[in-house]
Order: C-alpha cells, then structure tokens, then sequence
C-alpha cells in the first residue's frame, strides 16, 4: 500500500530543453533579429524514496540510486512503509509498531499505543495515506512471527496523522477463509475505492475505507495472475498481480495470457502512473534474473525488461513517479534494488550500506 505504490537509479535528472528562437530570418536565409542567450536548463527532481525491510528503514535522496540506513526504530520487523512527501511518512511493523516521522526520516515517533478495538500486539503488513491526515493500515490480530499466522484481519483507520487508530467495519460473511485472513496490502483509487488484499482474499471499500465487504468470489477462478499486492489507479482501476477491474472492482478480467510464458515467475507487486502503463514485478527461478514486465496497453500486452546481467533474488516492490522516472527493490541474500530513467528501458544496480538484508516495501515522492 496514494502514491504510486501502490513502488530509480541513475541520477535521474531529466533536461527540458526549450528551442529559443530570434525573429525570424531574412529572405535570404541569414538569421534576423536580435540573438538570444540560451536559457539555463531546468531539471526535475529524482525523487526521495524510502525502503523498508530486514534492516530496518532506508532512505535515497537521488531517486533510489544511492541507499543510507535511517535510526532503527526498534519494535519488530518494519514490513510497510508510505511518505506522503519528502518528510512526512509512516512505516509499520510486524509486531505492532506504526512510526511516524515528519522530519523525512531523521527521528520517529512509535504510534502503536494510539490503536484502540483489536488485539496487541497486532501484526501490520501495510500502511497508505489518502493525505497528511487521512490514512489505513492492514493487518491481522493472530500470533506475531509464526509462519502459520491467521487473522481475524483488520483495517485500522485514523482522521488525525495517527492520534487515533480505530478498526474499519469488516462483516465476516460465509467465506471461512476471511475469518483466518491477514492482510497484506491496501491502497484507494482518487475516487475513495479501497481494495485490500492478503492470501486469498480481497476485500472492498466504496465509501472511503469505513466499510469492507468480501469480493474474493468476483475474481475468475483458478486465475494464475490473481496474487500480489493491492495496486489503485486513476478513479477506478484496480489490480492483484495481473488480475484487472476498470470498474471499481464490481468485474475482473485475468491479463496473464498477455506476459511472456513462465511457470516459475510470481508477480506479486505492481505500480502503474495512469491506465495504460505500469510494471509489474516478482520472483522466479533462484538461478534466473528477477522479472520485471512493463504494458503500456491497460495490461492486455506485457513486454519483459531486462536487469542488469548477473542479477539474482526477488523484487518486493516497485514505484514509478511518472513514465521514466522508476525503482524497484528486492533480494534474497541480501538488499539488492535498480533504477530507471527511461521506464525500464535500462535498469541501473543501487548501492546499499554494507550488509544490508532484503527489503520489502518501497515508497517514492518527488
């Protein structure tokens, strides 16, 4: 789990350059008027982006291409993690911790004693903000680092940056599975489409995250694209993996048959800057090159783009500011992560502190 997580190497500086122009020229082809200095050439912006995972949270002031480790805040595995600019943000923990930092990073604040009406400590897996004010968490109230954890899930909502945290309405229905569920991903559409996600189950929101409903049975059965986290896009785009709703969730359509075929490959994070382009990425194979799709078609065709040779381990997460401007971050052995500036036309390796572990959340603003 708002910004382009739902999640970019080179400098990343991008050249407006601005044709300049005299009055005109004579009849006889020789410049006229008056010559003009060039004007100085502006620059956008890389991007700040913050990762989280098995070494706490880090931060990039160049777009992803150079990685720093930020104080440890301790309590638990911080597993989520969403800025909604370059100093304020929130990431989240394993074993109930939700920090908050409104300095980009330098300190935080641990708001896990602000969450009223579920079980502590809760396991959070993902945290997103509509804005400064307005933001969700997704968990479950089961045991804290066993693999075999269960639910009841829960989204935690507050209205004031996290003073307050209180549980969303989630009618538990006749999927036995919803009742052992814990969700692992949420993100909203600009319209106040909520989807979350976790195992097999998806649940909706069509009121601004206040009530959630069961939809898992909406999606096409037996779906090999429908796994991954919750992605948003636009007013109603809403995707899982490479399972597709343009409807705000009330149809979806598996897109898989459009990616180049592999058994082995789980797709399981996504990110998408409008309607028709985005990235999906994952894992595969331990001996082959983690993948990285990119459609630019709303999904109907996907075109696989190529890592930097020798490249092992799985991608966690993927953040895209625009069309160009991109990162993706993973591992297996250790943190490993790349960077774009042409939309995945080319992929440039990050540079981490020494030692640093896999990573497993990802977000970017400008």
């Amino acid at each position: 789990m708002a910004a382009r997580r739902s999640r970019l190497g080179g400098a990343l500086l991008f050249v407006l350059v601005a044709g300049c122009g005299g009055n005109g020229g004579g009849d006889d082809g020789s410049p006229g008027g008056t010559a003009t200095a060039p004007a100085p050439t502006p620059t956008v912006s890389a991007g700040r982006a913050f990762a989280v995972g098995l070494s706490g949270i880090l931060r990039s002031d160049d777009g992803g291409r150079t990685w720093s480790a930020l104080s440890e805040p301790g309590y638990g595995l911080v597993i989520g993690v969403h800025f909604v600019d370059r100093m304020t943000g929130w990431a989240v923990s394993d074993a109930g911790g939700i920090f908050h930092t409104t300095d980009g990073g330098q300190t935080f604040s641990n708001q896990g004693q602000n969450i009223v009406g579920v079980e502590r400590p809760a396991f959070l897996r993902d945290v997103v903000f509509l804005d400064a004010q307005r933001g969700f968490i997704v968990g479950g109230e089961g045991p804290v680092r066993v693999p075999d954890f269960t639910g009841p899930p829960f989204v935690l909502v507050t209205a004031d940056a996290g003073a307050h945290w209180t549980p969303a309405a989630i009618p538990r229905g006749p999927n036995p599975a919803l009742a052992k569920a814990v969700l692992g991903s949420v993100c909203f559409t600009t319209t106040g489409i909520g989807l979350a996600s976790g195992g097999s189950i998806l649940l909706l929101s069509e009121d601004g995250g206040a009530n959630w409903q069961d939809i898992t049975d909406r999606l096409p059965a037996a779906a090999p694209g429908a796994a991954g986290k919750a992605v948003c896009v636009g007013e109603a785009d809403l995707w899982r993996g490479l399972i597709h709703s343009s409807d705000g969730g009330r149809t979806w359509v598996d897109q898989s048959a459009g990616a180049p075929p592999d058994e082995q490959r789980s797709l399981g994070v996504a990110a998408f800057v409008d309607s028709l382009t985005g990235w999906a990425a994952g894992h595969t194979a331990p001996d082959a090159p983690p993948p990285i799709l990119h459609t630019t078609d709303g999904g109907r065709n996907w075109v696989a783009q190529a890592l930097p040779a020798g490249t092992l381990g799985g991608l966690s997460a993927v953040a895209f500011l625009d069309r160009v401007r991109g990162v993706t971050v993973g591992g297996y052995q250790g943190a490993i992560g790349f960077t774009t500036q042409d939309g995945g036309e080319s992929w440039v390796a990050s540079s981490f502190p020494q030692g640093a572990e896999p990573l497993l959340d990802l977000s970017l603003v400008p």
